[in-house]
């Protein structure tokens, strides 16, 4: 009876030895896995040195405290909000390479990241000089004036933006600095950009800045001329009408323009528009009539 007793106790032993070993299998099995995921978006960008750079990852689930982005290399930056999972980065220049980690540790203890590349191309910031207010000029000594592009590969160009009012002619159009015409039969403003571009970096892609620069011109011909006289046709019913054609006097800026007056005449006719030079005017009758065309302004003409 003794001896079947022990044998009993034997065999208890050995079915716990067993269970316990076939728990600390399961938790040493638990404790390898990896609960989380961390996804820091495209793994390789590139970008150019004006665009913004944001990094942006997921919001892995669970997690133990927050998540996290640092650099590993590259030139020293500033991460605007390291612990966010959407993040601004400053301090970046262009013509480097720059790698930043994204990571959390997991529900379980596991740290998981990822590695995001971030390629900064170079591109010199445009300027295209001062703003230009100016009589006609045709005579070559007018210049617009930027600056040249630095990095290799970049080419310059000059533009018109916009509605071309001041009848701009750029004489120059690929170098930074060019003389420009201003016609004295245009008047008004017009806006010229200087644009700098970079060779493309992907099919399509590349780096481009730009600055703008309005000129202005004041319009109007010297010398001043009210046109030739004119003998009308006898062949109408009551009254007759005709169109005055002057020498361009501006538009109006900066108070310089040209104006149609009534000097004599046996009665008084209508002026369409006093203010152009190529008006019509009727109510006219048998006689002869005087008409005035004065230019006014003091930049262009005294």
């Amino acid at each position: 009876m003794a001896q079947f007793y022990f044998s009993w106790k034997i065999c208890i032993l050995s079915k716990k030895l067993v269970f316990a070993a076939f728990i600390l299998f399961l938790v040493t099995f638990k404790t390898n896995a990896q609960n989380c995921t961390v996804n820091a978006g495209v793994l390789n960008v590139t970008i150019c040195v004006t665009d913004a750079l944001v990094l942006t990852g997921n919001n892995p689930s669970p997690i133990i405290g927050t998540v996290k982005w640092t650099q590993i290399s590259g030139p020293a930056v500033t991460i605007n909000s390291p612990t966010s999972p959407s993040t601004t980065i400053s301090g970046y220049t262009g013509g480097n390479t720059y790698i930043f980690r994204y990571s959390a540790t997991c529900g379980d203890g596991i740290t998981a990241y990822q590695d995001k590349v971030v390629n900064v191309q170079p591109i010199t910031t445009a300027s295209a000089g001062a703003n230009i207010t100016s009589c006609p000029n045709s005579t070559g000594n007018l210049s617009i004036t930027a600056n040249a592009p630095q990095n290799t590969g970049e080419k310059g160009h000059w533009e018109i933006v916009g509605s071309n009012n001041a009848g701009v002619v750029i004489n120059f159009p690929n170098l930074p600095t060019s003389t420009i015409t201003l016609p004295a039969t245009s008047c008004g403003v017009t806006t010229l950009q200087w644009v700098i571009e970079g060779p493309e970096y992907a099919p399509g892609q590349r780096c481009r800045t730009t600055s703008q620069i309005t000129v202005t011109n004041y319009g109007g011909v010297k010398p001043v001329s009210a046109g030739p006289d004119q003998t009308l046709s006898n062949c109408y019913t009551t009254t007759q009408s005709t169109n005055l054609n002057a020498t361009y006097g501006g538009c109006g800026l900066n108070g310089q323009n040209g104006q149609w007056t009534f000097v004599s005449g046996p009665n008084t006719p209508t002026i369409s528009n006093p203010s152009a030079n190529n008006t019509g005017i009727s109510n006219l009758v048998q006689g002869t009539y005087t008409f005035r065309w004065t230019v006014t302004g003091h930049l262009c003409f005294g």
